[in-house]
């Protein structure tokens, strides 16, 4: 059960403000984001990649205070490497691809406050 319900009402910046101004935690956006996804990934199977412990772990850290401090995010997978996770580019041949970097652009999204969480 999700500690924020109203996470549909507020685009980014919205919700890291709330993060920002202790209305909401970090904490609660991640839970709320998770159930959504879990919600409609079964029928679209969009998220291959579930990073759950390793969101939560990010925010357990501290965050980054950057404009989405805070936020939820998906990344797509094509150019986007995240250490330690496959990254396909949306091909089977890259199955086992698990790079030991994160690209420029993973790493200015968590410099914004994004928490990677799939």
């Amino acid at each position: 059960m999700s500690g924020f319900n109203d996470y549909g009402d507020f685009d980014g910046l919205g919700l890291a403000n709330l993060v920002r101004s202790r209305q909401v935690s970090a904490d609660d956006l991640l839970d709320e984001a998770i159930a959504r996804t879990e919600r409609v990934n079964p029928e679209i199977n969009a998220v291959v990649a579930e990073m759950y412990d390793h969101a939560r772990a990010a925010i357990a850290a501290g965050l980054t205070d950057g404009p989405f401090t805070g936020v939820p995010f998906l990344l797509k997978d094509i150019h986007a490497h995240c250490t330690g996770f496959a990254s396909t580019s949306g091909s089977r041949f890259l199955i086992d691809n698990i790079p030991d970097h994160e690209t420029e652009m993973v790493r200015r999204y968590r410099q914004g406050g994004l928490v990677i969480f799939g």
